[in-house]
């Protein structure tokens, strides 16, 4: 209900898909901003939950932060059961508490509410490749290329997935083209 509640999403959104801790930290600043100038907007929590959950799970803070993650993505669900996000931030705490099994049916929930939203289609590849499903992961991970082909990560998880296959010819090209879209990746 707001354009500048709005706004403050989209620079959020934009923080955390930069992949680096101060950036996360950023978004999570930009999503608090905007949950209070509307605290109905399901969105703001979904991406809150998801900054929660990446700041444990990608950049080592502490366990706690999953709490909050789920606290933030229920709250979205609460807020808009038919939303994708929402479903995608709570697996996210739950996969990065080595919680697998319950993580699973909210990302399977998450892609039947929108097919096209890549990153839960890719985090049911990483759910299937935790949970030891390889061929499974490869699957999800190849949708998902087929839906942002210029997002790296993808390309990264592949190779990883291809190495722990043996298949060492496939997990360098695909390691290969994740590097040429993002060569700053291990910065």
């Amino acid at each position: 209900n707001s354009a500048t509640a709005y706004d403050l999403y989209m620079r959020g959104m934009n923080q955390y898909y930069l992949y680096k801790p101060s950036a996360n930290d950023s978004a999570i600043h930009l999503f608090k901003m905007a949950i209070k100038l509307d605290p109905q907007y399901a969105r703001a929590w979904a991406g809150l939950g998801d900054s929660f959950a990446q700041k444990h799970g990608r950049y080592v803070a502490e366990y706690f932060w999953t709490d909050s993650s789920i606290v933030a993505a229920s709250k979205s669900i609460q807020l808009d059961s038919n939303l994708s996000m929402g479903y995608k931030a709570l697996a996210n705490a739950y996969d990065y508490r080595d919680e697998y099994e319950k993580s699973l049916p909210l990302l399977q929930k998450s892609v039947a509410l929108d097919p096209t939203n890549s990153q839960a289609i890719g985090n049911l590849g990483t759910n299937y490749l935790l949970r030891g499903d390889l061929p499974m992961a490869l699957r999800w991970y190849k949708k998902g290329i087929g839906m942002d082909p210029k997002n790296w990560i993808p390309y990264q998880l592949i190779g990883w997935t291809y190495r722990l296959l043996g298949d060492l010819e496939n997990a360098e090209l695909w390691l290969l083209k994740s590097l040429e879209l993002n060569p700053n990746q291990y910065d």
